[in-house]
This record gives C-alpha cells, structure tokens and sequence, in this order.
C-alpha cells in the first residue's frame, strides 16, 4: 500500500483500425451533434469502461452486500430480500447467462437510483 496523495500514471488506449492508438487522458466526454447522429461509423462503435471502486463501495459476499444497503439507508430485512434475487441466480444449475455478482447488483442499484452509496 503506498500514500494517498500518489497519483498512479494510466494510459488511456482507443482502437483505431485493429490497432491501439494513445488517446490524452484528460477529456471528459464525447458529445455528437445533430448532425453526426446516424452517423454509419459511429453505429459499429462499442465503448466500454473499466472502473476500480473505492474500497467502501466492494462487496464480494452476501454479507457486505447487506451492510452496504443497510448503510444507504435501508433496514435489514429490506438489504437481506434484495440479496436474494443475486442467490436464485446464482443457484446449481443456473444457466452461466443468468449468474450475477454482489458487486454487479450493487452497481445495478446504484445505478438505477434505487441506491445511494453512505459518504458520497
């Protein structure tokens, strides 16, 4: 673990043609016109990202995943029957399309409005 003020150099890649081409990581957004909407070579596009969330926000297991919820504000009862839609779809047998994580749901809630994170 090293301090907190320092700051971890990335490097953000954007594919160009099948190859990687180094894009400035200090934009913040992408925005269209009217006039580029329908724009053919913009349909084909697929933007994904990957985001490594504050400790305070993870939970891998059941148990985290209920204190978070119960830390937004709802009750027990509530945090643990919200958790079981994640245990049927992690049930022996489930087909590997329907299976979810804590931390996918959670983001999926959080996402939806449904959940705001304490302290943020």
């Amino acid at each position: 673990m090293g301090p907190e003020s320092s700051e971890r150099k990335f490097s953000l890649y954007m594919m160009v043609d099948g190859q990687p081409v180094e894009v400035e990581p200090d934009f913040a957004e992408i925005t269209f016109t009217e006039d580029q909407q329908g724009n053919p070579v913009m349909d084909n596009s697929k933007f994904s990202v990957r985001v490594k969330l504050p400790r305070s926000l993870r939970c891998r297991s059941r148990k985290r995943f209920v204190k978070l919820l119960m830390a937004s504000g709802y009750s027990r009862d509530a945090a643990r029957a919200y958790s079981l839609p994640v245990r049927w779809r992690n049930r022996p047998g489930a087909p590997k399309c329907l299976k979810t994580s804590y931390q996918g749901y959670f983001i999926d809630l959080w996402m939806c409005g449904l959940v705001e994170p304490a302290g943020r």
